[in-house]
C-alpha cells in the first residue's frame, strides 16, 4: 500500500494506491467502507491507526483508478524541520560519491531555522 497527496476540486486530500498501481481516492474508501479519515495525508500517516484500518480492509475497497488521473503533490506539505537519512539500505547498485560501498555511518541531514512549505 502506497499513499500520495493529490488535488482535487482545489482542495488538497490523498489517495490510496495499492501493489498493482490502482488507486482509490480518500472519500471513496470512506463511502465504501464506512471509515472515516483525516482529510490531509500528514494527518492520516503520522497516525498508524488510519493506515491498519485501511490495511484490515483492502479486500473491501474498489481501487478504479489509474494513477496519473490525478494531481500528484509532495507528500508533506508543511513542516518545520524535515530529517533525512540517506543511504539507509545496502543494496543500492552504485555508490558514486563514496566508491563501490557504502558509507559505514548513515548520512543525515536537516532543514531548520524557517518553516518550509512546498509549492503546490
Amino acid at each position: 500500500m502506497k499513499v500520495a497527496s493529490i488535488m482535487q476540486n482545489g482542495q488538497e486530500t490523498f489517495i490510496i494506491i495499492n501493489r498493482e498501481g490502482k488507486a482509490v481516492r480518500r472519500d471513496e474508501i470512506v463511502k465504501q467502507i464506512g471509515l472515516a479519515f483525516p482529510s490531509d495525508l500528514e494527518q492520516f500517516i503520522f497516525s498508524k491507526e488510519y493506515g491498519q484500518r485501511v490495511k484490515d480492509n483492502l479486500s473491501k475497497i474498489s481501487f478504479t483508478h489509474e494513477i496519473h488521473e490525478f494531481r500528484l503533490l509532495p507528500p508533506i506539505m508543511k513542516s518545520f524541520k524535515i530529517i533525512c537519512l540517506a543511504f539507509n539500505y545496502a543494496d543500492q547498485p552504485t555508490w558514486l560519491r563514496f566508491g563501490k560501498n557504502p558509507p559505514k555511518e548513515p548520512v543525515i541531514y536537516e532543514t531548520k531555522d524557517q518553516p518550509y512549505r512546498f509549492d503546490r
